[in-house]
């Protein structure tokens, strides 16, 4: 901060391009969100964790969901620390974009959770809950199965995408195929508690 120039690039448009300089104390503002978001998710994990009766299942999936969240939010920190620094005026010239870097490590992240996404124990807090999947414990363990694999899936998907596109349109189809999953999954809890809910 001391060696940065008194006034940065701050944030930038859909173009990539520099649309507003400021103070370069404003840098200040991404750190202490991310300290703050450590805090909530923090909280989460110790919330979800009471709520297993047995083992550890939900603390260490927890922690590891924290800390790929706090990696993604991180790279964001020290990405714009670096274009303050540098005083780059266009991101197009980097090698990789922000949105390329958030949604390629969302990517790894979702491929992460959903191997390990069986593994969780009924909770209110991780996991793939709806009022279906959380009816009683067979729709949970079905639920936390099938999102297991359709979070690889689009994990993998998203890689792809954030590998081929740089442009704006990489957010575009990389929140279409999320939207799309989710809804697969959401439905798939109906239909599997169906027969629970006619008992």
């Amino acid at each position: 901060l001391p060696s940065m120039p008194k006034q940065v690039p701050i944030h930038y448009g859909a173009d990539y391009l520099a649309d507003r300089w400021g103070s370069k104390y404003e840098v200040l503002v991404s750190p202490l969100i991310c300290t703050i978001a450590g805090l909530i998710l923090y909280a989460g994990i110790k919330y979800a964790s009471k709520q297993e009766k047995k083992g550890h299942n939900n603390e260490q999936i927890g922690l590891l969901l924290a800390i790929f969240t706090m990696i993604i939010i991180q790279s964001q920190v020290y990405y714009f620390l670096y274009t303050a620094y540098f005083l780059i005026e266009d991101m197009s010239i980097l090698p990789v974009n922000p949105i390329q870097l958030v949604f390629g490590l969302i990517a790894i992240m979702l491929i992460v959770i959903g191997n390990v996404m069986p593994k969780l124990r009924k909770n209110s807090v991780l996991g793939l809950r709806t009022k279906w999947s959380m009816l009683n414990e067979e729709t949970w363990k079905k639920s936390q199965r099938f999102g297991g694999i359709t979070f690889m899936l689009s994990g993998m998907i998203l890689l792809v995408i954030c590998l081929f596109i740089k442009s704006f349109m990489c957010v575009v189809y990389a929140l279409l195929v999320l939207v799309v999953f989710l809804l697969v999954d959401v439905y798939y809890t109906y239909k599997i508690a169906k027969p629970y809910q006619k008992k």
